[in-house]
């Protein structure tokens, strides 16, 4: 009741309508579904409503609050109206230098939203008056580069700093990402520095991810592949490096492959075709067929755990360990060690609805995959390995598309041997 409260205000003309839905922000602001029901009503209006919330130091104050400002920041941004934009620059002018928190939260958000627009930041905040989110931005970015690069930082905080950075140029981030792209540094790290770089739009992208792929791990390669099926060039360059051999054509999900044999860029769409004649792929069958063997080994439960840890805990969850993304594998249990061993290998031959992989175009050119988290009137999230997620509002999307394929790759036959494969099997069938 509360929530359809939200939407239908949000269809009312009345411009007090704005102060109804900035009352109920103000009430609940820690409900994230209320959050998501009074934004998806803010079509217009959303910098107005920042601002009177904005104005609230208990509201501001608050983690709930912070969040909500951020999220009517971005909201603004991306529907990159000049009166809206100004509207939260002049409020982040009122907020009081001891509340950094606040203001970073506004920059970050602000920023986020006039990314997915494609419009320049730099524009933005020269016409900020007072400059201060010139400052707090500067600021923002200073302090995330120090933590990306502080071996002494969890490894937690470093990629979290290392997204921030995204916010920024490639070529003021370049130079730190690279050298996060290092084996020697932590996977979480080395993972959000790919999902950064997808980020940006400079044709300098293709050549650092190509030049660093040798050195990644299968799971990181599964990353650097979105990095580069985010934009048209990208795709072009990554196809153009499995035809030379510098990437092993073994290391992109065969299904992504044959996707792009049908793309509607006429020149990835060749490539692919070539790429794809030239490609002995095997059906899933033939290689369920050829890992049979495997039902008759005898596995190690602890080893088990060890393999899941290693390619099941980027979609998956078991007790504390992984992400809660894909379904529930203990379930499993009760189909039997051979339903365990066609699923992992032949992954989209019964897919669940729910768990679909969607392609997503942004008005921009950036490709954006993963299954569908959550939808509201005016926005769609996608999310996928490592619980990365895109919110994308619905007056960016150019195009959306289930590709009928599973979220899970194809190709774990390439991360674990047969032991291993046994091992996960008998792990799986331990759970209670």
């Amino acid at each position: 009741m509360r929530y359809q409260l939200a939407f239908t205000l949000g269809e009312l003309k009345d411009p007090a309508r704005l102060e109804a839905l900035a009352k109920l922000a103000r009430r609940d602001a820690g409900d994230r579904w209320m959050r998501l029901a009074i934004e998806s009503s803010l079509s217009e209006g959303a910098g107005r409503v920042f601002a009177e919330l904005a104005a609230d130091p208990a509201f501001r104050g608050s983690p709930a609050g912070r969040l909500f400002l951020a999220d009517l920041a971005r909201q603004a941004g991306a529907a990159n109206r000049e009166s809206e934009i100004a509207a939260v620059l002049k409020a982040l002018g009122s907020v009081p230098s001891k509340e950094p928190a606040a203001a970073a939260a506004i920059v970050r958000g602000l920023s986020e939203g006039l990314a997915q627009r494609g419009s320049p930041l730099g524009k933005v905040l020269a016409s900020d008056p007072q400059g201060k989110a010139a400052q707090v931005f500067a600021e923002l970015l200073a302090a995330a580069r120090k933590t990306a690069a502080d071996a002494e930082q969890p490894p937690a905080a470093r990629a979290e700093a290392v997204q921030t950075l995204s916010l920024g140029s490639f070529a003021d981030g370049k130079e730190i990402l690279t050298e996060l792209l290092d084996s020697r540094q932590p996977q979480d790290v080395q993972v959000a520095a790919l999902s950064t770089l997808a980020r940006y739009h400079d044709p300098g992208v293709s050549e650092l991810v190509l030049a660093a792929w040798p050195a990644l791990s299968p799971r990181l390669r599964v990353q650097a592949a979105e990095t580069m099926f985010a934009r048209p060039e990208r795709i072009l360059a990554l196809l153009a490096a499995i035809a030379a051999g510098d990437v092993s054509a073994g290391d992109v999900d065969p299904a992504r492959l044959k996707q792009l044999a049908s793309h509607k860029d006429a020149a990835i769409r060749q490539q692919a075709e070539k790429l794809l004649a030239n490609l002995k792929l095997s059906r899933r069958q033939d290689v369920v067929d050829a890992h049979r063997d495997v039902l008759e080994m005898a596995g190690d439960a602890e080893r088990g755990q060890a393999a899941f840890k290693k390619v099941c805990a980027a979609c998956h969850k078991i007790g504390d360990v992984g992400y809660e993304i894909g379904p529930n594998l203990a379930a499993l249990k009760a189909r039997g060690a051979e339903a365990i061993l066609v699923n992992m290998l032949d992954p989209s031959r019964e897919v669940n609805p729910q768990f679909v992989n969607y392609a997503l175009i942004t008005d921009d050119g950036r490709t954006i995959t993963g299954m569908i988290a959550a939808e509201t009137a005016t926005s769609v999230t996608l999310k996928r390995a490592e619980n990365a997620s895109d919110t994308v509002l619905r007056i960016n999307i150019d195009e959306l598309r289930g590709t009928g394929q599973s979220l899970m790759p194809e190709g774990v036959e390439k991360q674990l041997s047969k032991q291993e494969m046994a091992d996960l099997i008998a792990y799986l069938l331990s759970l209670k």
